[in-house]
């Protein structure tokens, strides 16, 4: 058939404006025309791609499928072919293309040329190549999501299930394919969730739900399920999209945190109560309760409040604890204080000096022991007036000393007569000779010294003394002792024979009291031995920094049975002994802060070790 010039004119002017690429390919691939569609496609003018075949443009990895094509075209086996290939544009860019190719054949059936169409499909392959992409990762994702992914047609009914659920539920997930998921909710849940999925939520179409689910062993596991609703163009639901979280480990520990919350404040309860009527028992206490942190007064009962001369509480709160207590035991009271706060040591009763807010000034002993209140540490006091009780050991103590001032009189007596026979004989001498006697008047002067320093000494047993600490070498205060005693130890026999250790032994305490102590015992140890022996007196400092005295005598010893009733008041071994005298040095050594042990020996003798802290 033959076309007119009208319309031959008409196809060559749709061949060279059509919107896809069009080209008259000849037998040996090289283009013999090309309309401009195709010239944009490739990046090359006109003129440039005609003198180029399409092989040369051909993506390599394409060029085999394409050329085994146009065989088949060649000898007749295919009419015509559709293939997506690659072409290398002039640019070098690599664009996608959907070719149409069919064989022109002239009257005789001979090949004339390729009619090719090629279409631009670049966007259209990114676009699966990126689906794909998304495709692999949506696998992945769901695959190997610890968590379930699960979607759910507009009836809930199962139409995916990741593989995890078989971790956390115990199905495979061919198991739940086309199942109800409702039918696997707890009874409990069933019912909101179902009144829940029924109407879609106002605003964005997303859900946050926790609820129970059935496992395949028939426990329930608590599942948090954040959903995507997909609705259709009439706003119906469509499709649920659902990550849902194993969160039973979640539950179970808020369940006991609540548990335990609860307890907790049953507990808190139960110690409020307890406190309150701690408090109460505290406040109605006959003796005096403070308590203290850092130097000042936190808290004080009505008997402290008495006790101490205030008005109110409030009154002796605003006071430090160095106003309360005597000026002597301040740096005692902050060690005790700092012990028990920081140390939380609790400390035996000790003697110490208050000043009431009247100005009176008391004896009190003190126990100091750890305290918790109101969540913080701090030191509880407990004080009782001891002035009574303080002024009978007064007069038990002066009591004594005149006892022990009647049982060295004849001593006493005997060192008296022994200078003043020197003293008068050396005088007559004097009387009978001018001459210089110098040497005489040294030996006149010296025991007229020992005579003043015995008188002293009595006088110090029979006179009341003030008690009063200061940090005294116990060394000084042995040897003054010593050589006050030196001469009853001789009279019966008895040598006395010291240690006084190689180091100092600071004591804070009190001289006249301390000396009262050292008699006590060395007078006893002499009693113990009528027919004389040897009495030793070992002073030292132990590895903890105390002070240790230590008398040991040769007596008869002290069986086990009365050994543990020494210091009894009214307790005695000797005949004429009324008990106070071991009674009262027990006490003073307390005083102190002290402590006295005894050890005997049937037949061997008796051991006193006195432990005092170091100053």
């Amino acid at each position: 058939m033959s076309l007119n010039r009208k319309d031959a004119a008409l196809l060559e002017h749709a061949f060279a404006h059509a919107p896809i690429g069009k080209a008259l390919v000849g037998l040996d691939g090289r283009w013999m025309q090309v309309n401009l569609a195709l010239c944009k496609l490739l990046g090359y003018s006109e003129r440039e791609l005609l003198t180029v075949t399409f092989q040369e443009i051909t993506y390599a990895d394409d060029l085999a499928s394409d050329e085994e094509n146009v065989r088949h075209l060649l000898d007749g086996r295919s009419s015509s072919y559709r293939i997506e290939k690659r072409y290398v544009r002039r640019d070098g860019e690599i664009v996608w293309a959907m070719l149409n190719v069919s064989l022109v054949r002239g009257d005789e059936g001979e090949p004339l040329f390729f009619v090719a169409q090629i279409q631009d499909i670049t966007e259209g392959k990114l676009l699966e190549r990126r689906l794909a992409e998304n495709e692999r990762l949506y696998r992945l994702l769901t695959e190997h999501s610890a968590d379930i992914i699960a979607r759910l047609d507009r009836d809930n009914v199962c139409l995916y299930v990741s593989p995890s659920c078989e971790r956390i539920l115990g199905y495979a997930p061919e198991e739940l394919l086309g199942t109800y998921a409702h039918d696997y909710l707890h009874p409990e849940d069933a019912a909101e969730l179902r009144s829940d999925a029924a109407a879609p939520p106002p605003g964005p179409n997303e859900r946050l739900l926790v609820f129970r689910a059935r496992r395949k062993d028939g426990a329930y596991a608590w599942l948090e399920a954040s959903s995507n609703v997909l609705l259709d163009e009439s706003g119906v639901v469509r499709e649920t999209i659902s990550v849902l979280r194993d969160i039973t480990a979640q539950k179970r520990y808020l369940e006991e945190n609540d548990r335990l919350r609860s307890r907790h404040e049953r507990i808190e309860e139960d110690l409020q109560r307890s406190e309150d009527n701690y408090r109460s028992l505290v406040d109605e206490f006959p003796e005096a309760i403070v308590l203290a942190r850092g130097g000042q007064w936190l808290y004080a009962n009505d008997a402290a409040v008495k006790l101490l001369g205030a008005d109110s509480k409030e009154e002796l709160l605003r006071r430090s604890v160095y106003e309360i207590v005597h000026p002597e035991f301040h740096d005692r009271i902050a060690l005790r204080i700092s012990r028990v706060e920081i140390a939380r040591e609790t400390l035996d009763a000790m003697e110490e000096k208050f000043v009431r807010l009247d100005g009176d000034v008391i004896d009190v002993e003190i126990v100091c022991i750890p305290a918790l209140y109101k969540k913080q540490e701090m030191c509880c006091l407990l004080i009782r007036n001891s002035t009574e009780r303080k002024r009978t050991q007064e007069l038990i103590v002066h009591s004594e000393k005149l006892a022990v001032a009647g049982q060295f009189a004849a001593a006493i007596a005997h060192e008296i007569r022994n200078p003043l026979t020197a003293i008068k004989g050396f005088l007559q001498l004097l009387m009978r000779d001018a001459t210089d006697k110098s040497r005489f008047f040294d030996v006149i002067f010296s025991e007229m010294n020992r005579i003043e320093m015995i008188t002293n000494e009595l006088l110090m047993i029979a006179k009341p003394q003030a008690v009063k600490f200061a940090k005294k070498d116990i060394r000084f205060l042995m040897q003054q002792v010593v050589s006050f005693m030196d001469a009853q130890a001789n009279m019966n026999n008895v040598l006395l024979q010291v240690d006084y250790g190689p180091v100092d032994l600071f004591v804070l305490c009190d001289e006249n009291q301390l000396k009262q102590v050292f008699i006590n015992f060395l007078k006893n140890a002499i009693e113990a031995m009528p027919d004389g022996g040897l009495m030793r007196i070992h002073m030292s400092a132990s590895k903890t920094g105390e002070c240790i005295v230590r008398f040991a005598d040769q007596g008869g010893g002290i069986p086990e049975e009365v050994l543990q009733k020494l210091g009894e008041p009214f307790y005695t071994t000797k005949e004429s002994g009324t008990g106070l005298g071991l009674m009262v040095t027990k006490r003073i050594v307390e005083q102190h802060g002290g402590d006295i042990r005894f050890s005997s020996k049937l037949g061997e003798g008796t051991t006193v070790e006195v432990t005092l802290p170091s100053a």
